[in-house]
């Protein structure tokens, strides 16, 4: 289940959406993966990401940006790479 969307705001980041929905900050790598459509420039690695003020995000439900998180971060422990391509 879904739990709604989220109008990003000025100065607002990924991991301030992730904290304020999820009680997480690390699932911001879970958000990414569930915007992929609106959210064009990331890297997982640097922590890099591209969001503006006014975006409509998708909050999917806890387990499923749990999943995605986890998901991210096993491909980037187990690349041993410094930096890690997705193909979503």
């Amino acid at each position: 289940m879904s739990k709604g969307k989220h109008t990003v705001q000025q100065n607002e980041t990924l991991s301030h959406v992730a904290k304020q929905h999820y009680g997480k900050v690390d699932y911001w790598k879970g958000l990414v993966k569930a915007n992929k459509d609106i959210i064009k420039k990331y890297d997982f690695n640097s922590g890099y990401v591209l969001i503006t003020p006014g975006q409509q995000l998708d909050l999917p439900s806890d387990l499923t940006v749990k999943a995605y998180t986890d998901n991210i971060n096993e491909q980037i422990n187990l690349s041993g790479a410094d930096h890690v391509t997705f193909d979503f």
